[in-house]
């Protein structure tokens, strides 16, 4: 069995990609450099507990179709160097995904691998919400990512207050740019009408105008 140190180092960010945007891109692409990362699996959820079914607009298979199209996007500028990888786990799940779950799995599956779970400050300063927090943080590392230093000395605090109610856990902090883009302006400005070619990649972008449907009723 392979050493910590021999591991393969891999990032996992999850999201609903309801759509997938250049936020979203720059986070995991900041996280494999932050952190020396090999991979970092871009994986849409199925269907997420903190969301029901009808605050999602877009349907699964059309969420996990923009995810690959904007990893494509970034393979075709970086190359063999692009760390991207599609995970369509949750995707296919006929049922609630919880993370600690889907870690717990991934740990099984993968026992070559060292997990760096990708959310941002907010969700963690709300982990305690979560189901199953003590078992999540068994399995990876937890990368907040963080934007200015008023938000880091919050989030600083917070990592102590829960490596004390979580003993071993390992939380640390990811510097992002500042990239103020949601999927739900997104979606907004495609209700009014607007261009959001700045806000997602290109392939995403011409996905969506060729599926007028998609967030357009």
């Amino acid at each position: 069995m392979k050493n910590d140190a021999q591991k393969i180092k891999t990032g996992l960010l999850g999201g609903t990609f309801d759509p997938i945007h250049l936020g979203h891109i720059r986070m995991a692409l900041t996280a494999a450099s932050e952190f020396d990362l090999s991979e970092v699996w871009l994986m849409p959820n199925g269907s997420p507990p903190h969301k029901n079914d009808r605050y999602i607009s877009a349907k699964p298979s059309d969420r996990l179709s923009m995810t690959e199209l904007a990893i494509s996007d970034v393979k075709q500028e970086m190359g063999e160097s692009c760390p991207l990888v599609l995970c369509d786990y949750e995707i296919k799940r006929k049922k609630t995904s919880y993370s600690y779950e889907t870690m717990e799995y991934f740990n099984t599956l993968y026992p070559d691998r060292t997990f760096f779970f990708i959310i941002g400050a907010d969700s963690l300063m709300t982990l305690t919400e979560w189901r199953c927090p003590d078992r999540l943080l068994k399995t990876c590392v937890m990368l907040a990512a963080v934007r200015g230093d008023e938000d880091e000395l919050d989030l600083k605090s917070k990592i102590v207050e829960y490596q004390r109610m979580y003993p071993g856990s390992d939380i640390r902090i990811l510097h992002m740019p500042a990239i103020d883009i949601s999927s739900s302006e997104i979606r907004l400005k495609l209700a009014a009408g607007e261009d959001i070619r700045a806000m997602v990649s290109p392939s995403v972008a011409e996905y969506i105008k060729r599926n007028k449907g998609l967030y357009c009723k």
